[in-house]
């Protein structure tokens, strides 16, 4: 790669390789080992102004894995637009695994974790990320590369006779449920491993690579996983919020195995709730200052629970049962969630002691709160 011929041939002559897929009409790149030393300085930032040149829409998401000095170098706006998320993978299976897995080089991974863990590994990657990498990772929950998402979500010895057990992976679907509505509902593309959403099991590589089960050809397509599918999809192209919204954490309580999360705009509100435990909860979900009183929120989606429910917002909170080992996106409809315009303050008066304030009115103001920090000298 160092070789002004090979760059050359893949990257800067008028038919080279990178140009040519954007031109056949490919939407962009997803690059192999992109954080290997083997590529000479400079290599990634031709390539990122040559894809641009080329197609200025065009995605570009490096294939790195793990939090590390390599993979945020990427995402500094001169490389990478975004990466393949791992760490999310991490995260959702360590919530939802019934046992150890394969973390594939997480030092702090391969097992169970609570609801209070995965909120705060959630929250890490939105530390870590620029907004415009944040808001394109690439949410992937197994590839080609680990082991199969229900395979690992299926409880049992692990070989084809513990894993692939009937009984024993309809337990794991519903887990799958849980994993996918995660996937659909948080900042990101949900990137869908083929095969999954009909419910292809198998090990780590290469039993993860088994051929789809077309039904013309004698196989066997779970048609109920892939109408779940079908449905997380067409529930995040028509929500905003799921798209485009915040990602606040509402609640993760350990002991009752719950979590809720909320994604809002300007004019519309998600919430979902989820239950990773074996008995069913009430959550009791609270949204002060995140929505008003009085929002009425309806049942979307549900994993174990029907759609069309509605709850409203009350004394500062949400309460919504969820079934063992399920969950649920609940919508609004287009409501004003922008609030009052801030408020134009004018130069502060000192005096003796004392700091005279003055602002201007804002329609839609409520009220003000005035906080005052000393500061020693």
């Amino acid at each position: 790669k160092t070789n002004a011929q090979v760059q050359a041939y893949f990257l800067t002559a008028p038919t080279a390789i990178t140009k040519l897929w954007l031109q056949a009409g490919a939407n962009g790149w997803r690059m192999d080992v992109a954080g290997d030393a083997s590529f000479p300085a400079g290599y990634w930032e031709t390539f990122r102004s040559v894809v641009k040149a080329t197609k200025p829409d065009a995605l570009t998401v490096s294939e790195t894995w793990q939090k590390d000095s390599t993979l945020l170098r990427m995402l500094r706006g001169d490389r990478f637009d975004t990466t393949m998320n791992y760490r999310f993978r991490d995260a959702v299976l360590g919530l939802l695994t019934p046992q150890s897995f394969d973390s594939k080089g997480f030092a702090d991974s391969g097992q169970q974790i609570t609801p209070s863990q995965f909120q705060a590994r959630m929250e890490s990657q939105r530390e870590d990320y620029p907004a415009a990498a944040y808001t394109t990772l690439m949410n992937l929950l197994d590839s080609h590369d680990t082991e199969r998402l229900l395979w690992t979500l299926t409880q049992g010895t692990y070989d084809r006779a513990g894993r692939e057990n009937p009984a024993a992976m309809a337990v794991g679907k519903q887990r799958v449920r849980l994993a996918s509505l995660i996937q659909f509902t948080v900042p990101g593309m949900p990137t869908v491993y083929y095969g999954d959403e009909v419910g292809v099991t198998g090990a780590d590589d290469p039993d993860d690579r088994r051929a789809y089960p077309w039904s013309d050809l004698g196989g066997s397509p779970d048609m109920a996983l892939y109408q779940h599918y079908q449905a997380l999809a067409a529930a995040r192209a028509a929500d905003p919020a799921l798209t485009a919204g915040d990602l606040r954490f509402l609640l993760a309580d350990d002991a009752a195995g719950t979590i809720a999360y909320g994604r809002n705009t300007s004019s519309r509100a998600a919430l979902v709730a989820l239950n990773v435990s074996g008995s069913p909860r009430t959550l009791t979900i609270p949204v002060a200052g995140y929505l008003p009183d009085g929002t009425v929120l309806t049942v979307g989606y549900g994993v174990g629970m029907p759609s069309g429910q509605t709850v409203t917002v009350s004394g500062g909170s949400v309460a919504l049962t969820v079934p063992a080992l399920g969950g649920a996106y609940l919508r609004t409809a287009t409501i004003d969630l922008a609030g009052p315009a801030a408020a134009t303050l004018a130069a502060p008066v000192e005096g003796a002691g004392s700091l005279a304030l003055t602002w201007s009115a804002v329609s839609g103001a409520a009220g003000y709160d005035v906080y005052v920090s000393p500061v020693t000298g």
